[in-house]
C-alpha cells in the first residue's frame, strides 16, 4: 500500500487530459493517487466500491471510466476485478533491481484478466530500455511465475 507517489505536473498541459471531463479528470487523479493503487499501476477494485469511495453515482463513476478507457488511459475488467493505468510505468519506471523484485508479488495478487496480460506484455516491451542488471531481474521475475 502505497501512502506516497510522484505526479507528473506535466498532465495539465496534456492535451488529452485536457479535453477530458471534469469528473473524467477526477477519477483519473483517484486511481492514479488510490491507496491501493500497486507499482504496476493496477489494482484489484470495484467500480461501486471506488464510485462509492469518492462519493459518485455508479452511472456517472463509469461513464467517467468509459471516457478515461476511450482515451486509452485506463483499462478496466469489472469481472475481473482489475483496473490498470497503462502508462503509470512511462511515468514511474523501476528505480531499482528491488523495485522490479518486489513485482512479483504484485503480479500474484492481482487477477487474472485479458487486462492483466495485456499490462504483462506492456511490462516485456519496457525491457529493452532498462539496465541490464535490471532486465535480468525482470526476466527472472516473468520466469519464476509464468514458465
Amino acid at each position: 500500500m502505497a501512502h506516497y507517489r510522484r505526479m507528473n505536473t506535466s498532465i495539465w498541459n496534456d492535451p488529452v487530459f485536457n479535453e477530458l471531463s471534469r469528473d473524467a479528470q477526477l477519477v483519473f487523479l483517484f486511481i492514479s493517487t488510490h491507496q491501493h493503487l500497486t507499482s504496476l499501476g493496477a489494482m484489484r477494485g470495484s467500480i461501486a466500491g471506488l464510485a462509492a469511495e469518492l462519493t459518485f453515482k455508479l452511472r456517472e463513476f463509469e461513464f467517467a471510466l468509459i471516457e478515461l478507457q476511450i482515451q486509452g488511459l485506463v483499462q478496466v475488467d469489472a469481472k475481473a476485478p482489475f483496473i490498470w493505468l497503462p502508462n503509470f510505468l512511462k511515468y514511474h519506471p523501476p528505480t531499482s533491481q528491488s523495485v522490479i523484485q518486489s513485482w512479483k508479488p504484485v503480479l500474484l495478487s492481482l487477477p487474472d484478466c485479458a487486462a492483466k496480460t495485456l499490462m504483462i506484455e506492456r511490462i516485456k516491451q519496457l525491457m529493452p530500455g532498462l539496465p541490464p542488471s535490471f532486465q535480468v531481474v525482470l526476466s527472472s521475475v516473468f520466469y519464476e511465475l509464468y514458465a
